[in-house]
């Protein structure tokens, strides 16, 4: 897990998608499903709190067209490609480097 913290904000993340676990300010749990535990967030909704890409949303069909050329995607949920796909960002295992710049809030 990874914590960035201010004076009064918290805000922890699983390196797997780099979920949103909880996010705090001045000490209160203020993100909607994250005091959930690992089971219920997965029944509630396996996206849940998670980064998504390479885009948001469906693709209907498994395939788009951009400037006339028709691309296939891969479907991974009834026919159409959910928040990236099977190997979107919110299925991967993210790593983060501590920077040693410091941001103020």
């Amino acid at each position: 897990m990874y914590i960035i913290k201010s004076k009064s904000l918290s805000a922890t993340f699983s390196d797997f998608g780099t979920r949103l676990l909880a996010l705090e300010v001045d000490g209160i749990d203020v993100a909607f499903g994250t005091s959930l535990n690992e089971a219920e967030r997965e029944i509630w909704d396996p996206y849940a709190g998670a980064t998504l890409g390479r885009h948001a949303g469906r693709i209907t069909g498994s395939k788009f067209t951009l400037d006339g050329v028709t691309y296939p995607v891969v479907a991974n949920r009834d026919g159409f490609q959910l928040h990236g796909g099977p190997k979107g960002f919110g299925n991967s295992v993210w790593q983060a480097k501590q920077s040693d710049s410091e941001i103020e809030f």
